[in-house]
């Protein structure tokens, strides 16, 4: 009466938003993290030394919306910068 077909049909399966992606490990992170953002804020250039902990301590202790006399330029502490000076001491440790 009815005929079995032994051929199946292939459904094709859905892609994944992961696959899209394994080349690019960190698209939510990507232009939230720029190199340079905190020399920039620091008003140093690249040319200048580069940053101690022992500086980042001490920038960390102040304020925000403090004036701070940090290597000879007056810098003003910002929420951003607080944030910055908070990455940057956490990838220094390791």
């Amino acid at each position: 009466m009815y005929k079995s077909s032994s051929k199946a049909k292939s459904v094709a399966k859905p892609k994944r938003k992961a696959d899209k992606t394994k080349d690019r490990l960190f698209d939510e992170t990507e232009n939230a993290i720029k190199e340079g953002t905190l020399r920039k804020s620091l008003k140093l250039k690249d040319s200048d030394k580069s940053l101690t902990m022992r500086e980042i301590n001490m920038l960390m202790k102040q304020k925000v919306g403090d004036s701070v006399d940090f290597r000879g330029k007056k810098v003003k502490v910002t929420a951003i910068m607080m944030k910055r000076l908070q990455l940057a001491k956490n990838m220094m440790k390791k």
